[in-house]
């Protein structure tokens, strides 16, 4: 379905003369509906546990990259995700609103109708339609943790809906008892699905569920999504009966990076059961969209077993791997979660902390086959999205989750942000920091041309720009083996995270003459930029290779490609750098 670029066996695969791909054709009109996918959830574990990883285990498809990425190394528009922070610019207050555009649920117009209950389970909850006729589900936190999963729906859903997810519209409401009503018809649910009309003692057992503030009660308002639900998405292969979907879903980058945007907020209830697809019809077109929800895991949830909360985040439910080492060590391999203790600061947020936080060894309940493949590139494209949501961001997201204590509210931005920072150093120090990539051809200069781009390491991650020395090297020539020339230079000014460098045409010619009458995406005019960064003068340089065409003095390059590589362990590129920084040729 992606037009990516065509990869052979030189190192340097040719990439098209085209414009990249950013939107993907995968929202074709449906004209059938699709069959409603079921996922149960015991069957569901028992598959992720224990039968995905033996089928796994006998193939070769760790390691492989994604395949819906375009050719500048980013994920285009489609039915599961929209790049909204990671490429273009969201302020703080539209964050705060995610999803939630349009009317509100009013507290103050109208009774609440309700249609429905679910009485049983873990979390009971009331459907419910506004007085302007539109349905919502109220779910309440229960009273082992008042607030904290009711804010953990809101702003999991802002952080996942700026992050380019689709998310629902979910918000706190606090209001009085009278202001619902039982409609005519409703009717009560249990947990084997059977439905008996409702009763005014089925809402009062509901309600038990929702702490008072005052006279007021608190739950988490979610507003139902427009179109006709289909079931979850299934975490591995394609929906068979939707044409659009042709990616494998364990293939997609956007959700094998979502292992660290789930790490960062500590979601590790992640379960085919808590996304949903909706077939819609938009702009005259029908088609599928994928939802991500159910965020009130997030943030510390806690169990009955306090055992079993120490090690969220740190393991599976049923971590095999991890009961194998401690069935060879007699259980004396130290774990990070022995010395866990529920916060002091925030007692309302369990074990949520910034402390022992590793975002690669975060775990989910259990294994998620797009997480075990996430890639360095996938966890490097969503550590260039987190780091873009700055503290201003992270506070007015939280202020949407309407904790009422300041003191649990300040603590929440403050852990955000220090594991927000947590992941942009650990993958900016180690990958390729650079992103923002640009060729300017200067009206006034015709025999040059600049490259700018932006150090994410520098503006996020802490990185003194002092050390840092960047390094083009320019290659043309049918195999990309002839060096046309190279420039070194550091970071300077009052935005030393923004650098420029002039390309001079004479760096630009092709190795090889080519023919006058040449067409533009000739493979003579395909010409390699690559860009190292050394953050410090002995450390071995991550590297970026720019892919341009060279269309003359006139039209100068045009940029059509980023592919970011693994850092040139190679003892011959590593001393072939060495010696043009000391002088040799």
């Amino acid at each position: 379905m992606l037009a990516l670029a065509s990869v052979g066996c030189h190192p340097n695969p040719r990439y098209t003369l085209a414009n990249p791909l950013w939107s993907d054709p995968d929202r074709n009109h449906v004209t059938q509906v699709p069959e409603t996918y079921y996922s149960g959830l015991y069957a569901d574990a028992v598959n992720q546990t224990f039968l995905r990883p033996l089928s796994d285990a006998l193939s070769v498809s760790v390691g492989t990259p994604s395949k819906n990425v375009n050719t500048m190394d980013e994920v285009p528009d489609s039915s599961w995700f929209v790049n909204r922070i990671g490429l273009r610019p969201i302020s703080p207050e539209r964050a705060a609103i995610g999803s939630c555009t349009g009317p509100m649920l009013d507290t103050h117009t109208g009774p609440w109708l309700i249609t429905s209950a679910k009485t049983e389970g873990v979390t009971p909850g009331l459907f419910i339609k506004s007085s302007d006729g539109q349905p919502y589900l109220l779910k309440f936190d229960g009273w082992n943790g008042p607030e904290r999963a009711s804010a953990a729906d809101t702003i999991g859903s802002r952080i996942y809906w700026t992050a380019g997810y689709y998310a629902p519209c979910n918000v706190v409401v606090s209001f009085e008892r009278a202001q619902l009503q039982i409609a005519p018809g409703a009717t009560a649910e249990n947990e084997r699905g059977q439905k008996r009309p409702l009763s005014q003692a089925d809402v009062d057992h509901v309600l038990r569920q929702a702490p008072l503030q005052g006279r007021l009660l608190r739950a988490m308002a979610s507003r139902f999504l427009p179109g006709k639900p289909i079931g979850p998405h299934c975490w591995s292969g394609v929906r068979a009966d939707d044409p659009n979907d042709v990616v494998p879903h364990e293939d997609r980058r956007e959700l094998r990076a979502e292992r660290l945007l789930a790490a960062w907020i500590d979601h590790f209830d992640v379960r085919e059961q808590n996304s949903l697809d909706i077939y819609l019809t938009n702009k005259g077109r029908s088609y599928v969209r994928h939802y991500m929800l159910d965020f009130g895991d997030a943030f510390g949830s806690p169990w009955t077993d306090e055992r079993l909360n120490r090690r969220v985040g740190y393991s599976y439910m049923v971590d095999l791997e991890q009961m194998f080492v401690d069935f060879l060590t007699l259980g004396a391999y130290p774990r990070p979660w022995w010395s866990e203790r529920i916060n002091d600061e925030a007692q309302i947020f369990g074990h949520y902390r910034w402390q022992n936080f590793d975002p690669t060894q975060w775990r989910s309940m259990y294994p998620h086959p797009a997480y075990v493949r996430m890639t360095w590139r996938d966890a490097l494209w969503i550590t260039r999205i987190i780091a873009r949501f700055t503290d201003s961001h992270i506070r007015a997201i939280v202020k949407t989750g309407k904790l009422s204590n300041s003191f649990d509210e300040d603590y929440l931005v403050r852990t955000l942000i220090k594991r927000r920072d947590r992941i942009v150093r650990h993958y900016l120090a180690l990958y390729v920091p650079l992103d923002r990539f640009a060729v300017v051809h200067p009206p006034d200069r015709q025999q040059t041309q600049v490259l700018c781009f932006e150090d994410l390491a520098i503006r996020y991650a802490g990185v003194a720009p002092g050390p840092v020395v960047y390094k083009l090297r320019v290659l043309a020539g049918k195999e990309h083996n002839h060096l046309m020339g190279w420039q070194q230079w550091q970071p300077r000014g009052n935005e030393p995270a923004h650098s420029c460098i002039d390309i001079p045409f004479q760096l630009r010619r092709p190795y090889e003459q080519v023919p006058q009458d040449a067409p533009d995406n000739h493979p003579l005019r395909h010409t390699v930029l690559k860009l190292y960064v050394f953050a410090k003068p002995a450390a071995v340089p991550t590297l970026v290779a720019l892919h341009a065409y060279d269309l003359g003095a006139e039209r100068g390059l045009r940029l059509v490609g980023v592919e970011r590589l693994p850092s040139p362990r190679k003892a011959e590129e590593f001393y072939e750098f060495s010696s043009e920084r000391n002088g040799g040729s």
